[in-house]
């Protein structure tokens, strides 16, 4: 029998600094969820290993992380009704998974999503973010293939740009909190420290907060 498609997983991406993962389907649709409530299990034990990522097997009807831990594709999208304790957080088109900052800067008129003809353009993400395009090369050994990793990127330069102006390459290299928060080997200090370490998450989720006008 030919599996249904809707439920044949193609690529499963790590959500940074979260319990989350993000799989994308055969129907091209991308279901991000939080699978926290599974680390109480000591099977699932692995899941909470830095730099431990997830594959869908080859015939694509399960997740599995190295050691075994696997879970049903299926599983995935049948968050949060279905059997296995996962939290759906969004369910986007595959071409836009793996980018939180996307919808947010889709509202904005012109859309400041656009600044790149193509966010996979190497060089215009690199002069968003102010880098040099060796700089931008070597930090994206911190993330998953670059043809997911530089969109995400290239949110993140248009979101700075849409906040801080003709500043915004000043301010990735100030002091900020949220970076200095975060317990690594390496202190981070900067949002450009953060970045570079694959924690974009460490700048996207306060830049949403300062948007909203959170304090």
């Amino acid at each position: 029998m030919t599996a249904d498609v809707r439920a044949v997983a193609v690529e499963v991406l790590p959500e940074p600094g979260r319990a989350e993962i993000v799989v994308t389907f055969e129907d091209d649709q991308a279901y991000q969820v939080r699978y926290a409530a599974l680390l109480g299990e000591d099977r699932f034990a692995p899941l909470t290993l830095k730099r431990v990522r997830a594959a869908p097997t080859t015939d694509g009807t399960r997740i599995l992380w190295p050691g075994g831990v696997s879970l049903d594709a299926a599983s995935v999208r049948e968050a949060p009704h279905g059997p296995v304790p996962l939290d759906l957080v969004r369910v986007t088109p595959a071409a836009r998974r793996w980018r939180p900052l996307y919808p947010w800067l889709a509202l904005n008129d012109p859309p400041a999503s656009q600044r790149c003809k193509e966010a996979q353009d190497a060089p215009c993400v690199a002069r968003l973010l102010g880098w040099r395009v060796e700089e931008l090369t070597l930090a994206l050994h911190a993330y998953p293939p670059p043809e997911v990793a530089l969109p995400r990127l290239h949110d993140l330069g248009c979101a700075l740009a849409e906040l801080f102006g003709s500043s915004a390459t000043t301010v990735l290299r100030r002091p900020w909190p949220p970076a200095r928060a975060v317990r690594v080997s390496d202190p981070l200090v900067s949002m450009l420290d953060a970045i570079k370490a694959g924690r974009p998450d460490l700048v996207e989720r306060p830049l949403l907060r300062i948007a909203a006008g959170d304090p």
